[in-house]
């Protein structure tokens, strides 16, 4: 099934107009039927396990090394988007599996996980006049990941959104559909919500994807710079809703630490949290204000998305709320405390798994942004209570001119 999905991928491009498909392949093992069609439903046991395609390096940032910490962890990354059309199409489920009579393109990247089976699920099929946009994909309803994958995907072909008639833009549910109503001015009629159990079907569906992308947030540098100008404009125009936003065009000044609570996994031991902290505010420059992103406050892209506007930094520990770099200036810093190189000790020695998440870091550069990284002393993606270098750290702070 595996080899049948690279062999049917490839021969997207300049598919022929077909009939209405007659087949689709979904990852279960159900059969849906309707008058005018019939799905074949076949399951698809290939997992792609472990980390697979990339080029692993480090380089110096152009920045000294007082300890050996300050360093760049750089990745292969992919360098364009590709947007084939396929003709007289559907968009199966909300996995995003596109597919006519001959052709199916799928997400087979590294996160991909077998889909519920669709057990006695009817299927519901919906007609569309528009151009599909298909920006539904595995994990596309929670807002770290729409942020990561599915934002700079839209990012990437806004030009040929903008210059198509009448586009439509599939993804899934969650907080998608209000982030491109009322940040990118998306119209609610051109929005399509896809479902578990939905079927969506066009005269053109564009699948819009990263070439020879093979994991989660590895973006083409400047990837969302398109659509850069209309989150300025929305940050600019709803400032003056949050405590610290008072003028439109303040300078950003916020240190912005991104806690994670206590005794949840990558959360920071709270003594040393505490510490550290408490040495930023006594070494703090003036102009700079620490703030500390807490989580257990009232959160949602409205209400963090002016915070993180007047960050001159983000810093923290590895997790969601970097997903929130997109409403920071191009010219804000990120510090991030993670493993730049991760074994998991719950496999067996017979499997091993080396763990490497560079989402972040890939996403501070798709923005424009400066990434640097912190290795902590403890690290498990898993556990709590990390233990960073706060040397490391406050040397690094220090060298972007934040602290004295």
């Amino acid at each position: 099934m595996s080899c049948l999905l690279g062999v049917l991928a490839l021969a997207v491009v300049g598919v022929e107009p077909l009939a209405w498909p007659t087949t689709a392949f979904l990852p279960s093992q159900v059969t849906a039927t309707r008058t005018t069609r019939e799905l074949l439903v076949i399951d698809e046991p290939h997992r792609l396990a472990g980390y697979h395609g990339f080029v692993r390096d480090t380089r110096n940032s152009q920045l000294p090394l007082p300890h050996g910490g300050v360093v760049v962890r750089s990745w292969q990354q992919p360098e364009y988007v590709t947007a084939p059309i396929i003709t007289d199409g559907c968009i199966a489920t909300d996995r995003g599996l596109t597919y006519n009579a001959s052709v199916l393109v799928a997400n087979t990247r590294w996160h991909r996980r077998d889909a519920a089976p669709l057990s006695q699920v009817a299927l519901q099929f919906h007609e569309h006049e528009c151009t599909l946009f298909n920006f539904a994909i595995v994990w596309g309803e929670e807002f770290q990941h729409f942020m990561l994958e599915v934002l700079p995907r839209i990012a990437s072909v806004w030009s040929l959104i903008q210059d198509t008639p009448r586009a439509c833009l599939v993804l899934n549910s969650g907080p998608g559909a209000r982030i491109l109503h009322e940040l990118l001015g998306v119209p609610a009629e051109r929005i399509v919500v896809a479902h578990a159990n939905s079927v969506h079907c066009g005269a053109q569906i564009v699948f819009p994807d990263f070439e020879q992308q093979r994991k989660i947030g590895l973006l083409p540098p400047e990837a969302y710079r398109p659509i850069q100008p209309l989150i300025s404009a929305w940050l600019d125009s709803h400032r003056s809703t949050s405590a610290n936003m008072t003028e439109p065009h303040q300078v950003p000044h916020l240190l912005l630490y991104l806690r994670r609570a206590a005794g949840t996994d990558r959360a920071v031991q709270v003594e040393q949290e505490q510490a550290l902290l408490a040495q930023i505010e006594a070494r703090m420059r003036p102009g700079y204000q620490l703030e500390v992103w807490e989580p257990e406050g009232p959160h949602g892209w409205h209400v963090d998305g002016p915070l993180f506007g007047q960050a001159a930094l983000v810093f923290g520990p590895h997790g969601g709320a970097f997903a929130n770099l997109p409403f920071a200036p191009r010219a804000t810093r990120v510090l991030e405390f993670i493993a730049a190189r991760h074994s998991e000790p719950q496999l067996p020695p017979a499997v091993p798994k080396l763990d490497i998440r560079p989402c972040y870091w890939s996403m501070a550069t798709a923005l424009g942004q400066e990434y640097w990284q912190s290795e902590p002393l403890k690290f498990d993606f898993s556990q709590p209570d990390m233990l960073v270098n706060v040397t490391d750290i406050l040397n690094s702070m220090e060298l972007m001119g934040f602290l004295a």
